[in-house]
Parts: structure tokens; sequence; C-alpha cells
């Protein structure tokens, strides 16, 4: 299911995301969830998917290539155990590509946020470029 619509609340999720105003966590290393409850208890889950393809080269031989596809599930969690919405980027290249985006964004934001950890751990938490050695 894919619509202009579907396609406009990607990108407003988008913005919320790099922004900020959405936080997503990891539950793996290739699935991140979004979950709140106001204004409606909701889970967004968004992965990645690597699978390996077979395709004949222009020396005619059968290879391997590495095929990416994204996946966005949506359940309203008052109606569950079904995804209100499936978007599935193996059914569509243009739903593919926006949900690439989407997981760039929130890869970018989680790994943002793991460095700013990193540098909270440094002495005096600041993280401010210098280099610190022991001696």
């Amino acid at each position: 299911m894919s619509s202009p619509e579907l396609f406009e609340w990607l990108s407003l999720v988008v913005k919320g995301t790099d922004s900020g105003d959405i936080k997503w966590r990891q539950l793996n290393p290739t699935s991140y969830a979004w979950e709140q409850s106001v204004p409606r208890a909701a889970r967004v889950i968004l992965q990645r998917v690597d699978r390996m393809e077979p395709f004949q080269s222009s020396a005619g031989r059968v290879e391997q290539r590495k095929i990416v596809q994204y996946i966005l599930q949506v359940w309203d969690l008052a109606k569950q155990p079904a995804p209100l919405i499936t978007l599935n980027g193996a059914e569509d290249p243009h739903t593919n590509s926006e949900l690439e985006k989407l997981y760039g964004v929130v890869s970018n934001v989680s790994m943002r946020e793991d460095l700013e950890f990193l540098r909270s751990l440094l002495p005096g938490g600041s993280g401010s470029g210098t280099s610190h050695t022991g001696g």
C-alpha cells in the first residue's frame, strides 16, 4: 500500500527524526522501533533486509549481488496483533527509496547519539576534540 499521503507522512517522519522530535531505538543491527503512547498508542518498526540474488554477468556467468530492501510496519496498539500498515520496499522501487531515506536518517541520528555518549565518557565529559593520553 503506497500513496502520496503515505509518502508525505514518511517525509514528516524523516524531518521529525532528524530534528530529534521522534526517538527511535535500535532493536538489532538492522531494525529500529519508534513507540509512543500519546496521542495514540502506536509502534513503528523499520527494518533493512539484505539478501543475495543471482544474476547473469556480462561475461555470461551467474553471480550473486546484494539486494537491500526496507520494510516499515505500523501498529495501532489498541488493535493488535496485526500491523495496521505495512510498506514493503520489495513491492515498489519508489517505496524502497523513500524507506531507504528514512532508514539513513534514523541510522545517522542513532550514530550521532552513540558518539555523544562516547564523548561524555571522556574526562570532563566535554569531548572537545583535545587528545587525552594516559601518563
